[in-house]
């Protein structure tokens, strides 16, 4: 009886045993997946912060060709302005000599 009692005892360590070692395994196996699903979640999140900062450069330099665009036609427009004020001066300047032709050429008709 105490050798069945014995091999019964024994063979309960053996299984507590095993069991151990199959939890101890599977602690070890979801302490794999928590470091893979750990590894994993950063390799996106640095995926997705270079997605953001690829999209906030991309912004930034559309942002500052619309800058220089708009400086070129500020540029243009100031052009535009001082060569209508030129002409202005210069159909002033015409009409002038005209006006002095056109008293000339009566004076002399006179």
């Amino acid at each position: 009886l105490a050798q069945k009692l014995k091999a019964a005892q024994d063979r309960a360590n053996a299984a507590a045993e095993q069991e151990k070692v199959m939890c101890d395994g599977f602690g070890l196996r979801n302490l794999e997946l928590d470091e893979d699903y750990n590894r994993r979640m950063l390799q996106l999140l640095h995926s997705v912060e270079a997605e953001r900062i690829d999209r906030d450069q991309q912004a930034s330099k559309e942002a500052e060709a619309r800058a220089r665009e708009g400086r070129r036609l500020a540029d243009d427009v100031d052009k535009a302005l001082l060569q209508k004020q030129q002409l202005a001066k210069e159909v002033e300047e015409l009409e002038a000599l005209r006006g002095k032709q056109r008293h000339e050429r009566e004076a002399e008709m006179e």
